[in-house]
């Protein structure tokens, strides 16, 4: 498995399929893709220019995602958000960053050129860096709400991180249980190991 691999169509079929198969909540969400003009006016109070493999994600769809148990959920840890839902935890994470260094004095931590992508429970939230709107691999960051950021050095695309997913799914290491709306994990299920960090897969 290639940790480089860009998201494409391919993959992004590939995952669908999978959520589909498993019969998962956020099938039943999923709404159509935005534009790049629907993407940038979502994303213009951030002041953040989504790199083009960020872009693919909500291209792709924009989920309407609703108040039921275990809707949202794409992973035992993970739980998708919408681009508006993104943009809204974005600021959220500013102002509590603006807060806590300014209570303690610290160091900031959070990157303005940060946008939210899918959020930990309340742990944490996984992040596209957008420092870089040039280049097309949009690097994954894990920013957890205690201790910062603990991923380092980050994933280095959107594509690593779906690609460890599928095979993640494929191998029982998530199983979606719809009596109980929740995934069981299996983490000794991974053999070989996935190249892509288990916190994100």
């Amino acid at each position: 498995m290639s940790s480089h691999a860009l998201l494409d169509a391919g993959l992004l079929d590939q995952l669908e399929q999978r959520w589909r198969r498993f019969e998962m909540p956020i099938t039943d969400r999923l709404g159509r893709g935005l534009s790049d003009a629907e993407i940038d006016s979502a994303t213009e109070e951030l002041g953040v220019r989504l790199p083009e493999e960020a872009r693919r994600w909500w291209r792709w769809r924009d989920a309407h995602l609703g108040p039921d148990s275990g809707a949202h959920w794409v992973t035992s840890s993970f739980f998708h958000l919408s681009l508006a839902q993104a943009v809204d935890e974005t600021l959220k994470m500013r102002q509590l960053e603006r807060d806590v260094v300014q209570e303690h004095r610290l160091e900031a931590q959070w990157h303005d050129g940060w946008i939210a992508w899918i959020v930990d429970g309340g742990a944490g939230v996984v992040v596209f860096d957008c420092s870089d709107p040039g280049h097309d691999a949009t690097p994954v960051r894990y920013f957890d709400y205690v201790e910062g950021e603990t991923l380092d050095p980050p994933l280095p695309s959107v594509g690593s991180v779906v690609r460890g997913w599928l095979a993640a799914y494929d191998a029982g290491v998530y199983n979606w249980n719809n009596r109980t709306r929740k995934f069981s994990y299996h983490p000794e299920r991974v053999d070989p190991p996935s190249d892509v960090h288990l916190d994100l897969v």
